[in-house]
């Protein structure tokens, strides 16, 4: 998902791009918890009976939940932020706070939308400047990618003289 915003304090272009996170944390915590007391049960049941050996993995199943469920909401706090200004766009990234900012100077820079090779992949959207190339929204969907292919070099477009 991007969120373009015009003119944001002297900027000609800004792009916020965060992955589709469609699982917020409250619901998260609200699904391991019901797989927990559903798991807890049946372990508590299997080991009554004399299994007791399915307590300590389903303890083992939980854990790789709860370690998947982190990951995922640490992922889902992915940001890139995409600024042009009248010299140079400017682009930062990072999980939570930006860990990478790179910077390009808007009149050698060009936007370019990559079609794989394979039909199966998806295209790739670079900036490209001095022979170097940069990958821009890679969690976008694809009709995402190409929307903000256009406005990303409208807004870099041709400098006026």
């Amino acid at each position: 998902m991007d969120r373009g915003e015009r003119d944001y304090h002297g900027y000609l272009f800004r792009c916020v791009i965060m992955p589709n996170g469609s699982m917020s944390p409250r619901l998260g915590v609200w699904v391991f918890a019901s797989l927990a007391m559903l798991t807890g049960a049946l372990a508590a049941g299997f080991w009554l009976v004399g299994a007791w050996l399915i307590a300590p993995f389903s303890g083992l199943e939980l854990a790789a939940l709860g370690a998947a469920l982190i990951y995922i909401e640490k992922q889902n706090q992915y940001r890139e932020v995409i600024s042009v200004t009248e010299e140079l766009i400017r682009v930062e990234s990072g999980i939570g706070a930006p860990t990478r900012v790179r910077e390009f100077p808007r009149y050698w820079a060009r936007v370019r939308l990559e079609s794989s090779s394979i039909p199966t992949h998806p295209a790739r959207l670079l900036i490209v400047s001095h022979g170097k190339a940069y990958e821009l929204g890679a969690c976008l969907t694809e009709d995402e990618r190409r929307s903000l292919a256009s406005r990303l070099g409208a807004a870099i477009g041709p400098l006026a003289a």
